[in-house]
């Protein structure tokens, strides 16, 4: 989910929560005005205290709703329990979004820690508010993985009692602002003591900007770790392969990615070849890619910008006259293709889906002059001619520079270190042959890989573990 999605939503239970909040404030004024009025009642309400009510029980709703309701029921009792998980997703994957949820996780208990000491003496104390907040986010957490409503993650525990912590010192803040306005006495040492733990987010953050920007490579998502594992299990690596000791150099490719402006432009020109025109109320902007619609409401195109990777869609070209075929030829797609301003490189193997009825085209780590192509291309094609789900991932790359590799041993030994969530039970891995393959990084280059067949729990099927080859 993008992070504009998420404060989209936070905007709607906003407005939800305030008119639940103005719902129980009528019903308390009602009652408030018999207690008055009939019950003769001499007390009066704290206009103050009411405000604070008002904003408290309003905050407390948004984030209740936020936080169970915007998920479905599908989790299945899901647990992560690395407290880091989140920092170490966002860190490989380099993704404003994934830093951004993060940053979301703290500020929404921001306002706890400022509103529950500023309405109620009992949370003066530093350590209660701490523990308030703390137990609020646990029940939270709680309910999400008892009702299926979440992934249980001590990660978003860590990070919501970090913000229950930074509001708490923006309390201090008010509180020492308003002793020295009433000339009272002050302690500035233990004011700026409870900014601590807003000082160590924005260095933590900030260096962490800092040392991703010094570094001449990107990081490279990949992770081992499944999101569904609920405990920590235990992992046996058998191999009767021997695996080379000697450390090699290998070529860094960058990829062809595309810039906004560029993006748009190669929207344009499809457009323009397709005969028609972009719709520029449809462009919808994400952190990877960017989505254009043409006015007639005819196709889409998907540009991504790193990778350059291009899915184009066809809408409303399925009817009962127009069906899928498979018995088309090889010069037939190619040339359908080349409508869509698609043209494959010399040397990639077509493979039919008989099930999916798709074409795929490979490309093998095919080498022309000195551009890489490497992925495939996968598209529907009817009997009309025309063409749809076209999936343009075959990446092409320029070379960058040659680094040095760790050995296929050390890769292996690696295997040791990583965390492994594809099952919730001990689990057994007969590791195989090794290959280098090509992944991309967070930065647009293309690195080598060394990439393992295993078997799991002596299962027939192979699947691979890709371990980063660039020896840091």
């Amino acid at each position: 989910m993008e992070l504009r999605d998420i404060l989209g939503m936070g905007k709607d239970f906003l407005l939800i929560g305030i008119f639940l909040t103005v719902l129980l404030v009528a019903i308390f004024g009602i009652g408030y005005l018999v207690y008055r009025k009939i019950g003769k009642g001499k007390k009066k309400a704290d206009k103050y205290k009411l405000l604070w009510w008002f904003v408290f029980i309003c905050y407390i709703l948004v984030v209740v709703l936020g936080t169970l309701l915007s998920r479905g029921s599908y989790h299945d009792g899901a647990m992560l329990l690395s407290p880091f998980f989140a920092y170490q997703e966002a860190w490989m994957s380099a993704s404003f979004a994934a830093w951004g949820l993060i940053v979301v996780n703290i500020v929404l208990f921001v306002p706890f820690g400022f509103l529950l000491p500023l309405g109620n003496k009992k949370f003066q104390t530093f350590w209660k508010t701490y523990l308030a907040g703390f137990l609020f986010s646990l029940t939270i957490e709680l309910i999400q993985l008892f009702f299926h409503l979440g992934i249980f993650e001590t990660a978003d525990l860590l990070n919501n009692t970090i913000g229950v912590c930074i509001g708490y010192g923006f309390y201090k803040i008010i509180v020492c602002f308003m002793s020295a306005r009433k000339k009272e006495k002050i302690s500035i040492k233990k004011t700026i003591l409870f900014q601590i733990p807003l000082f160590l987010c924005i260095a933590g953050f900030g260096g962490t900007y800092i040392v991703y920007q010094m570094q001449e490579l990107g990081n490279i998502p990949i992770y081992p770790l499944d999101i569904t594992m609920k405990h920590n299990i235990d992992v046996t690596i058998h191999s009767s392969e021997t695996y080379d000791t000697k450390e090699v150099n290998d070529m860094v490719y960058k990829m062809e990615g595309y810039t906004k402006e560029e993006a748009k432009q190669v929207a344009i020109s499809f457009f323009d070849r397709m005969h028609t025109k972009n719709n520029e109320d449809s462009v919808m902007v994400y952190d990877e890619c960017v989505i254009y619609e043409d006015v007639d409401e005819k196709y889409n195109i998907w540009i991504y910008f790193k990778n350059g990777n291009i899915n184009i869609n066809t809408l409303n070209i399925r009817d009962e006259e127009n069906k899928q075929s498979i018995k088309a030829s090889r010069e037939t797609i190619e040339k359908a293709l080349s409508k869509y301003g698609i043209f494959l490189p010399e040397g990639t193997t077509l493979t039919i889906n008989k099930e999916r009825q798709t074409y795929s085209f490979e490309a093998d780590k095919i080498k022309i002059g000195d551009t890489l192509y490497d992925g495939k291309l996968e598209c529907t094609y009817y009997e009309n001619g025309e063409l749809d789900n076209i999936r343009n991932e075959i990446i092409v790359a320029k070379p960058y520079k040659e680094f040095p590799l760790i050995s296929q041993q050390e890769a292996f030994e690696k295997l040791y270190d990583e965390e492994f969530g594809f099952y919730d039970k001990d689990i057994t891995l007969d590791v195989g042959k090794v290959h280098i393959g090509y992944k991309q990084d967070s930065k647009g280059y293309y690195q080598p890989v060394y990439v393992f067949d295993v078997k799991y729990n002596n299962e027939d099927t192979i699947s691979q573990i890709m371990i980063p080859a660039v020896k840091k």
